[in-house]
């Protein structure tokens, strides 16, 4: 008789049990957004948007001390993305090399990067509503019967 792929795990020792997530203090601290202080290399655009989005996640239940890097990193990638997007609002899209060779504008490049690291960060601090799905995460319901449909 042959043995399956799951009985020969069973019989090596090679069988996995899936892990439970340890409880940890550090990790289910969740500090109040009020009282929260954004770090100090933030410029104002960054600590904005870092006490906006800490607001939110605490009121969701979803803020922890451990998020706090990530958060910044996403405040600044966001700042860095709205400093890009606004200066090229007045410019062209490309520039002319001196040899007359056009060529992306490099603000392009700095708003694209920092677009990027800023939808990392949202996937992983469950800002996304693909990832609040994934978390478990549900907005909460409208308190007028009319605003389900707005």
């Amino acid at each position: 008789m042959r043995r399956t792929a799951h009985e020969l795990k069973v019989i090596n020792g090679a069988e996995r049990t899936p892990k439970r997530p340890k409880k940890s203090a550090v990790a289910g601290t969740v500090p109040q957004a009020e009282t929260l202080k954004p770090p100090d290399f933030l410029d104002a655009i960054a600590k904005r948007e870092f006490r906006r989005v800490a607001a939110l996640m605490a009121a969701s239940g979803s803020l922890c001390a451990l998020d706090l890097a990530l958060l910044s990193t996403y405040a600044v990638a966001f700042s860095r993305w709205k400093q890009a997007e606004s200066e090229l609002r007045n410019l062209s899209l490309t520039v002319r090399s001196k040899t007359n060779v056009e060529f992306q504008r490099p603000l392009i490049g700095i708003a694209n990067s920092a677009a990027r690291v800023m939808n990392a960060a949202a996937k992983e601090l469950g800002l996304t509503p693909t990832a609040r799905r994934t978390l478990g995460i549900v907005p909460s319901e409208p308190s007028d019967a009319a605003d389900r449909y707005f």
